[in-house]
């Protein structure tokens, strides 16, 4: 009887404590984070456990000093994953009416995206760039899929992504059409640098554009190389805005500029 008795203790106590992990609040885990976190952050509310948490007014603030705010982060952490090492999570997040979708891992001194896909409106990275406000730029991100690995704290150094720039405009030109449509892919990402295309969509742009954008990682630089030039139907208002970018030679406007970042 005693024997039956520790056992059913110990069965009880087995579900007790399994039963207070699958349940433990996201907002202390949370709290934990905003801790130890290397960038402040921020939120209004958090419903859920740690498997599956809803976090609503997300606020980061990265080194660079830039702000991401999302309206909302879904998350669905699978529990089986924790005996290999790994954190495997379904997300979701929404900001206004740009909504994204995909998959994460972390393993002890890594990260990695996969699957992700969704929408993104240029209008809702105002206040992550706020040099979009600048040039009065709208239009949207498609994105066909992200697959992204790397160290903690760190940009990726393998993996590939495709996403669709479509529906451009800035209120800088009084524009009746769109600028354009336009594919962005990465062509190499790895321990020292991330090249990435653009390239034109359709061939009905009034802007073309053919351009590879590096970043050196460890000299912490971005560099863009390439042409740009008018279709014959553009507005001519467009070549301001082209001459913002490089310098004219042979009717193109070459781009052949570094910045640090």
């Amino acid at each position: 009887m005693n024997r039956r008795w520790v056992k059913l203790s110990i069965a009880g106590t087995c579900i007790l404590l399994i039963s207070a992990i699958l349940n433990f609040p996201a907002s202390l885990a949370l709290g934990w984070v905003k801790q130890n976190s290397p960038t402040p952050v921020e939120w209004q509310q958090v419903d859920g456990s740690i498997f599956n948490a809803d976090v609503f007014g997300l606020s980061i603030k990265t080194e660079q000093g830039r702000l991401i705010n999302l309206d909302r982060l879904s998350t669905s952490t699978s529990i089986l994953s924790l005996l290999s090492g790994t954190i495997s999570t379904e997300f979701e997040f929404w900001k206004n009416n740009s909504s994204v979708s995909g998959k994460s891992a972390l393993t002890p001194g890594s990260w990695k995206i996969s699957d992700a896909s969704g929408e993104i409106f240029i209008s809702d990275l105002n206040q992550i760039f706020p040099e979009i406000v600048l040039f009065g730029v709208s239009g949207e991100f498609k994105i066909q899929q992200i697959n992204l690995s790397g160290e903690y704290y760190q940009l990726p150094n393998s993996g590939n992504f495709e996403l669709e720039a479509s529906r451009l405009k800035s209120s800088m030109f009084n524009l009746s059409q769109p600028i354009g449509s336009y594919r962005v892919s990465a062509d190499n990402i790895d321990n020292d640098n991330i090249i990435v295309s653009i390239v034109n969509l359709t061939g009905e742009n009034q802007v073309f554009i053919n351009v590879k954008t590096t970043i050196k990682k460890r000299e912490k630089r971005l560099g863009v190389n390439g042409f740009t030039w008018l279709s014959e139907k553009a507005d001519p208002s467009l070549n301001e805005l082209l001459l913002l970018m490089g310098t004219l030679e042979n009717n193109r406007i070459l781009i052949n500029e570094e910045w640090n970042f």
